[in-house]
């Protein structure tokens, strides 16, 4: 059995290096955004904020996601009340910066909750060519 050549091993230690890379730069948003889908998730199973208007339901949930410096906005938040269903929509993007490109993660459709509350997590993608198709598929998903 042959020993495998220096520039296979180099070749797997530069692809190990680049996927630990990506994993330090976006496991902080994937953490972030799932401590976000589970105060909205807590927030839709509570049985006194149905009562609670649409306005102070978004400033919750606005005021929790600044609080973990994500980039909400109030258009980003919507609250619908339909009979005894409370259902709340977050979709933002976080902008990360790489040494050499710049990279959007738009948050899509990540998790349905049991009370209809749903709260998009980041998916990365480069903005370029891909970027569109990508928002395509997604969007034709949802």
């Amino acid at each position: 059995m042959n020993p495998l050549p220096r520039w296979r091993i180099a070749a797997g230690c530069l692809v190990l290096a680049g996927l630990v890379f990506f994993l330090v730069l976006f496991t902080p948003i994937y953490i972030r955004n799932l401590e976000l889908q589970n105060f909205v998730g807590g927030i839709t199973h509570r049985v006194e904020n149905q009562a609670k208007s649409e306005a102070v339901l978004r400033s919750q949930v606005l005021e929790r996601a600044h609080q973990m410096k994500l980039p909400v906005t109030e258009d980003n938040v919507h609250v619908v009340h339909s009979g005894e269903e409370l259902r709340i929509d977050v979709r933002y993007v976080v902008r990360v910066t790489l040494p050499s490109t710049s990279t959007s993660t738009p948050a899509q459709e990540a998790a349905r909750v049991t009370a209809l509350s749903t709260v998009s997590s980041p998916l990365e993608h480069v903005d370029n060519g891909w970027s569109r198709r990508l928002h395509e598929r997604i969007d034709a998903g949802a």
